[in-house]
């Protein structure tokens, strides 16, 4: 296969799961990934609180690292409102949880007077990165198209065990191991722009970072909590784990911080039941 063509990686379709009626939520994976990335998190609310989830394939996302220098961040948000879309037009209530770049685009869809969206859980999103040489991607993407970045973090045999315990398909971590340069571009663009958006957003959230995040720094809370006029916003710093929280040795820990915290919101809506 060519670096023309262009396929569906394993792990990269999106994954719907019907529950009830009364809410749904809508998980969105981040940078470079695939919706297995945080697909586990919308298993884990369906089953826990009988949600209908809807883990969408970002724009550009799970094919070939070449569509990456298509793509612009509108391309990214368009396909999180279309899932946004067919959840709000089966539930009652709808939540968003999306990690590291999907928070960003959470954080965008919260703020967006044209959508309603119950409650917010945003994991490990770059509101401030610790990398800074990222702002730099809007210049050198006319000198160099594409970055190698190998993946071989012991990430990946956690995963695999996982994937294993739960009767999947043992496929380790969806991924593109290149990354475009003009799509960090995008990135950049895309957190400045949620940066903007902040003083928007009244949704309730919580908020999960690790301290071992590499590329996330912890200012990131200071900043949704300083700007956002949420009148309620949790906090969970997590120890363990890296970056990929959902994916990592605390993520079971991550889903019950989520589940408990939607979890009100829900009881409080009148329950209905699915449609047939």
């Amino acid at each position: 296969m060519t670096d023309a063509q262009t396929y569906l990686s394993p792990g990269a379709k999106p994954v719907y799961r019907r529950g009830s009626t009364t809410a749904g939520c809508l998980c969105i994976h981040g940078f470079s990934a695939a919706p297995t990335e945080i697909s586990w998190l919308g298993d884990h609310l369906h089953d826990a609180l009988d949600m209908t989830t809807y883990t969408p394939r970002l724009a550009a996302h799970g094919t070939n690292p070449l569509d990456m220098q298509r793509a612009h961040w509108r391309d990214w948000y368009a396909s999180v409102c279309d899932g946004y879309e067919i959840l709000s037009s089966q539930c009652d209530q709808v939540y968003v949880a999306g990690i590291s770049m999907g928070g960003l685009l959470a954080l965008l869809l919260a703020a967006d007077e044209t959508t309603d969206i119950t409650a917010a859980a945003i994991i490990a999103t770059p509101v401030v990165f610790r990398v800074r040489r990222i702002a730099y991607a809007r210049y050198l993407k006319w000198l160099r198209r594409m970055v190698n970045v190998a993946d071989n973090h012991p990430l990946i045999d956690t995963i695999c065990a996982e994937q294993e315990r739960r009767g999947e398909t043992v496929i380790g971590r969806t991924n593109y191991n290149r990354w475009s340069v003009s799509a960090l571009a995008e990135l950049w663009h895309l957190t400045q722009t949620a940066q903007g958006a902040l003083p928007h957003i009244t949704t309730p959230m919580t908020l999960l970072y690790t301290q071992n995040d590499h590329s996330v720094s912890l200012a990131s809370i200071d900043a949704i909590q300083a700007q956002t006029n949420s009148q309620t916003i949790e906090t969970h710093i997590f120890e363990q784990c890296g970056h990929i929280i959902t994916q990592d040795v605390e993520r079971d820990r991550a889903f019950q911080i989520v589940e408990d915290f939607f979890y009100p919101f829900i009881q409080a809506q009148p329950q209905t039941e699915p449609t047939p």
